[in-house]
C-alpha cells in the first residue's frame, strides 16, 4: 500500500514559472522602496563618476566633466571637449541600475554641458536630461546654471514630467584649495501632476577640494536636503604610480564606505569603485571618460 502522505505530496501541482517571476518583482520592488527611502538623492539626482563614488561623492568642489551631476560650476575650468559614460548597479540589482552619458564643450562664451541619465527598470524608471552652462567670472570665481528635464514612469501608467533648475558657484581660494556651493531645485518644483505626491528634492551642498601635493586630492562636503537630516561626506585620492590612483571615502545619511581605482592613459580615463551600505550591500560603479 502506498504511503498516503507520500501520495498527497506527489499530487501537488508544480509551481508555475510565473510565480517565481512575481517573487522576483516583489523583492525588487521592496528593495527599490528601501533604496529610495535611504538613498534617493544619490540614486536619482546625478551623483555620477566612479572617482566621485569612490571618494564618498564628496565632489561639490571638484572640477571636471562629472561636475554635471555634483555642481555644474566645476565645468568652468575645462579647457578641452570631453565625453564620458557612467554606470552603476545599486546593491547588485539590475532593477536599480543607472546609466549616464555626458559631454562638455568649452567655447569663448563659457562651457556648455549636456547629460542624459536613466535609472530603474520596466516597472519603475526615471530619466533625466540636463543642459548646463558654466563660466569663469574672473579672480578664480566660476558660476553655472543647469536646466533638467525629468520623466518618471510607473509600470503602465502615463509618465510624469518635471523641469528643475540647479545653480552652482566655485571659488579657487588658493592654487591648491577651492570652495564651492550647489543648490538643486531652489523653486521646490515637483512632477506636473496635482493628483500625485511624487516630488523632487531640494538640497544645498557646500564643500572644499584640496590638493596638498601633486599626488593627493581631498574632498569634503556637507549636504542638507529639506526632507532629510544633514549629511557629511569626505574622500581621498592618492596617485600610487604614474597614471594609477587609489581612492577611498565615506558618507553619512545613510552611512556608507567606498573605495576604488582610477587609471589614465593620455587623454583617456577609466574608473572603478565600490560603495558599501551596511544593510543593503555593495554597489559597483564604473566610468570611462575621454578628452578630445
Amino acid at each position: 500500500m502506498k504511503n498516503p502522505k507520500l501520495a498527497v505530496h506527489t499530487s501537488l501541482p508544480r509551481v508555475p514559472l510565473a510565480f517565481s517571476e512575481c517573487l522576483r518583482v516583489a523583492l525588487a520592488s521592496m528593495l527599490l522602496f528601501a533604496a529610495t527611502v535611504e538613498t534617493r538623492a544619490q540614486a536619482e539626482w546625478g551623483r555620477w563618476g566612479a572617482e566621485q563614488a569612490a571618494m564618498g561623492s564628496a565632489a561639490v568642489a571638484q572640477p571636471g566633466l562629472w561636475a554635471l551631476g555634483h555642481n555644474p560650476a566645476g565645468l568652468a575650468q575645462l579647457e578641452r571637449p570631453a565625453v564620458g559614460l557612467f554606470a552603476e548597479n545599486r546593491f547588485l540589482l539590475p532593477e536599480l541600475s543607472t546609466g549616464t552619458l555626458a559631454g562638455a564643450l568649452p567655447t569663448r562664451s563659457g562651457v556648455f554641458g549636456l547629460s542624459f541619465s536613466q535609472f530603474g527598470y520596466s516597472l519603475y524608471s526615471q530619466s533625466r536630461l540636463g543642459l548646463a552652462f558654466a563660466k569663469q567670472l574672473g579672480q578664480g570665481l566660476g558660476a553655472a546654471v543647469q536646466l533638467n528635464y525629468f520623466r518618471l514612469r510607473l509600470s503602465e501608467e502615463p509618465g510624469l514630467n518635471a523641469v528643475v533648475a540647479d545653480l552652482g558657484l566655485r571659488y579657487q581660494v588658493f592654487e591648491r584649495l577651492a570652495l564651492a556651493t550647489h543648490l538643486f531645485n531652489p523653486s521646490q518644483s515637483g512632477y506636473l501632476d496635482p493628483n500625485r505626491a511624487e516630488d523632487l528634492p531640494t538640497y544645498l551642498r557646500a564643500g572644499l577640494w584640496w590638493t596638498p601635493d601633486e599626488k593627493t586630492q581631498i574632498g569634503a562636503q556637507f549636504e542638507k536636503d529639506l526632507r532629510l537630516p544633514p549629511s557629511f561626506s569626505a574622500g581621498l585620492s592618492y596617485q600610487l604610480v604614474d597614471g594609477l590612483w587609489l581612492r577611498g571615502g565615506f558618507s553619512s545619511q545613510p552611512a556608507a564606505l567606498s573605495f576604488g581605482l582610477g587609471y589614465q592613459a593620455g587623454l583617456l580615463r577609466v574608473g572603478l569603485a565600490f560603495s558599501m551600505h551596511q544593510v543593503l550591500g555593495y554597489t559597483p560603479h564604473a566610468d570611462f571618460m575621454a578628452q578630445l
